[in-house]
């Protein structure tokens, strides 16, 4: 059985983007988390306990979600399969 590489991509993409999202809006309303986004934002520029920063580090996840979604499946269909 093979996986869609573009459709586990664009899966992974929503579902780390949405935490990225929702993790820096947390930690903008109550603190929740901020050490993490304050981290996270060393590397997704912008990324910030922000509501502008939570939707960049929301965008900055959908793309590292779906880029490691892509190499997931995808090495997963070229290693050989034994029955």
């Amino acid at each position: 059985m093979k996986l869609d590489v573009v459709r586990l991509g664009i899966a992974l993409g929503i579902v780390w983007g949405a935490g990225c999202l929702f993790l820096g809006w947390a930690a903008a309303a109550f603190g929740w988390g901020a050490p993490i986004v304050e981290l996270a934002g060393t590397f997704y520029i912008g990324f910030a306990p922000t509501l502008a920063g939570g939707l960049i580090g929301g965008l900055w996840g959908f793309a590292d979600g779906l880029i490691g979604g892509l190499l997931i499946a995808w090495i997963y269909n070229v290693i050989p399969l034994r029955t």
